[in-house]
């Protein structure tokens, strides 16, 4: 889900439905980047099963990619 307010756009991914096998946003990483393939710092905050990148302005979907991975702790 994309949000734009007061000069801020947020995606929110909820992690639970994606498949990764993440009990929940916290056991999951991301990065963003640009279409070149650059690192971009986003902010990235976890809350439950829910994951949300968070930019500066004003962003379209598709103007940057997540790649997300999962960690489940079995211990």
């Amino acid at each position: 889900t994309r949000t734009v307010a007061n000069g801020i756009t947020t995606f929110t991914v909820n992690t639970s439905g994606m498949g990764l096998g993440a009990a929940s946003a916290l056991d999951v990483k991301a990065e963003v980047m640009s279409a070149a393939g650059q690192t971009v710092y986003a902010d990235i905050t976890r809350s439950a099963n829910v994951l949300s990148v968070i930019f500066t302005g004003t962003v379209n979907d598709g103007d940057y990619e997540v790649l997300m991975s999962a960690t489940v702790n079995r211990g």
